[in-house]
């Protein structure tokens, strides 16, 4: 009877739990919450970009209005451009 017992509870599970095929199932887990929020969080994204590339634009436009060339050189094309006179030195 001893005997019966172990085999029952002892050997027959360890067999059934060896010859058993590993399972392979899995559940795919979706969080709608977090991919609502990512999509949110990529439109303010794009909106900063959009915003920062205006910005860039309009800081390109005023360092070219301040440094271009106007042809303010060329009214004077020809001419000494030395304005300071040169006075002679005392002494």
């Amino acid at each position: 009877m001893r005997n019966l017992r172990v085999w029952v509870f002892g050997w027959v599970p360890a067999l059934v739990l060896a010859l058993a095929p590993v399972a392979h199932a899995q559940w795919a887990v979706v969080d709608v919450g977090a991919i609502n929020q990512l999509v949110q969080e990529v439109a303010v994204m794009r909106q900063t970009l959009s915003a920062t590339q205006q910005a860039v634009n309009e800081a390109r436009s005023q360092y070219a209005a301040m440094t271009g060339s106007y042809g303010m050189s060329a009214l004077l094309g020809g001419q000494n451009r030395n304005y300071l006179v040169l006075l002679p030195f005392p002494g």
